[in-house]
């Protein structure tokens, strides 16, 4: 729903958990909470699992590995850490 001006802070305390107030290129908007969903497929969670590895390892890269990814995804047109994790996906 659009709104005129954001709400007090008191109003969305209040309604925390139940309503999201927001604002997106100068819009301010309320909309139903979002809520998470559970992910009970085999192969969702094996997914899950693959790609919190692939960040956790990315993260733990020193600066000169990060600069080879760099140079290496340059000529694809991609940012280091995308060719690291399409790599480290493919090979877990």
């Amino acid at each position: 729903m659009k709104l005129s001006r954001m709400p007090s802070v008191e109003i969305i305390k209040k309604y925390a958990g139940i309503v999201d107030f927001s604002c997106c290129r100068g819009i301010y908007y309320a909309r139903k909470w979002p809520k998470k969903f559970k992910v009970t497929a085999p192969g969702t969670l094996a997914g899950n699992t693959k790609f919190t590895m692939c960040v956790a390892n990315y993260n733990l890269l020193s600066e000169a590995d990060k600069l080879y990814w760099r140079t290496q995804a340059y000529s694809k047109g991609m940012s280091g850490r995308d060719a690291f994790m399409s790599h480290c996906l493919k090979t877990i």
